[in-house]
């Protein structure tokens, strides 16, 4: 999907930013290992864990246990 700049120019979306450039690496760091600290405080209820948000939610069961403590 295009979008207007106001200056009479269309991007295309991917042109509007590049992730790799706004995002700051020590802080999505730290934003992965705060969430996980906070899914873990949750997911000790259901008498379980996960370590990597990506692997261990990846097959939805882990996820499906956060959402119903």
């Amino acid at each position: 999907m295009d979008s207007y700049d106001g200056d009479g120019n269309y991007m295309h979306q991917e042109d509007d930013w590049d992730r790799d450039m706004l995002l700051d690496p020590a802080w999505e760091k730290q934003q992965r290992k705060t969430f996980t600290a906070w899914c873990n405080s949750h997911l000790r209820k259901a008498g379980t864990q996960i370590e990597n948000i990506e692997e261990d939610f990846r097959d939805g069961l882990k996820l499906m246990l956060l959402l119903e403590v």
